[in-house]
């Protein structure tokens, strides 16, 4: 994982940045270009613990840049709800992000394994046979909404599980 070091006291949640893919050498320095220009376009958007929920990318070039003056940062209050701040990660970076539908379906399936896995809880229902009605619980209620929100199917969801929990790294 990069190093997100920083005097302002903002942290990084391991879970939610490994979530999303790094962006290319060429991104990062496309985006390291716009904030020396332009500053921080979107904010940082933290928990009421100053943990990134959505913006580790551009923390990550803020710090390259060595700033003195802290980034912009937007508070979200999570009461340290994991799964609500997945949700939120996968809903901001899925607007932002230039991802196919296919690996955003994939995303949000590991976001589904990831709250399942945090919270020890069956949160992804499997093998149902029923692909229209999934059942997820409420654990998992907020991340469905978001997948709907962004366009991920219920139908797409369930093969991207599959392929989170069946498929080798190289296909996830």
């Amino acid at each position: 994982m990069a190093n997100f070091d920083n005097k302002w006291g903002i942290k990084v949640k391991k879970e939610l940045a490994e979530l999303w893919p790094p962006l290319s050498a060429e991104e990062f320095e496309d985006l390291k270009k716009s904030i020396a220009e332009n500053g921080l376009l979107e904010p940082i958007v933290v928990n009421e613990n100053h943990e990134v929920i959505e913006g580790h990318q551009r923390l990550l070039a803020w710090i390259s840049l060595g700033k003195d003056e802290p980034p912009v940062i937007r508070i979200v209050k999570t009461g340290g709800d994991l799964a609500k701040e997945i949700a939120l990660s996968v809903e901001y970076n899925a607007r932002r992000r230039h991802l196919v539908r296919s690996e955003l379906a994939i995303i949000v399936a590991k976001a589904f394994k990831m709250i399942e896995e945090l919270t020890q809880k069956k949160v992804i229902p499997r093998e149902s046979g029923n692909t229209t009605n999934l059942g997820f619980n409420k654990e998992s209620d907020s991340l469905r909404k978001v997948a709907e929100r962004v366009g991920i199917s219920e139908p797409t969801l369930s093969k991207a599980l599959k392929v989170v929990e069946k498929g080798t790294p190289e296909v996830q």
